[in-house]
């Protein structure tokens, strides 16, 4: 502005004390926002990611016990779909643990008459103690590994 006399008188705002009134007030809403968001927040994650867990724990279960209940079918449809999938895998690997039991115990079952028949045969036969021992072992052996 320039005075009177000639000279110019230059005004400059001086500027506002950090934080000023307008600061303070967005910072207090920023903050209370954030404070009744926080349990909100905190609840809807552990809702969403609650059936995630669980899939996982079951799905370790699982891993270690092909007995263990099936996994139940709730939360999000994408967890659902996982856990059918998992209960139909755990049904497989039921049969399929029965079947080699079953089988097992078959052969096991199998085996047992040849080896009397070749005890039987090697008292009866060989004449040999040493040779008779040495085969009784054999057969012995044979009939440990039946046992496992």
């Amino acid at each position: 502005m320039k005075t009177a006399d000639g000279n110019w008188t230059v005004v400059r705002p001086s500027p506002d004390p950090f934080p000023n009134d307008w600061q303070r007030k967005v910072a207090l809403w920023l903050a209370g926002c954030v404070v009744l968001a926080v349990p909100a927040v905190w609840w809807f994650a552990r809702r969403i990611t609650g059936p995630i867990q669980n899939f996982a724990q079951a799905a370790e279960r699982l891993g270690r016990d092909p007995h263990a209940p099936p996994v139940a079918l709730k939360g999000p449809a994408e967890i659902g779909m996982a856990a059918g999938a998992i209960n139909e895998m755990q049904t497989r690997l039921k049969r399929y643990v029965d079947d080699r039991t079953a089988m097992v115990g078959a052969i096991s079952h199998d085996l047992r008459t040849p080896l009397a028949r070749l005890r039987l045969e090697t008292e009866m036969s060989v004449a040999d103690q040493d040779a008779r021992d040495h085969m009784a072992a054999d057969i012995d052996q044979l009939d440990a590994i039946i046992d496992k």
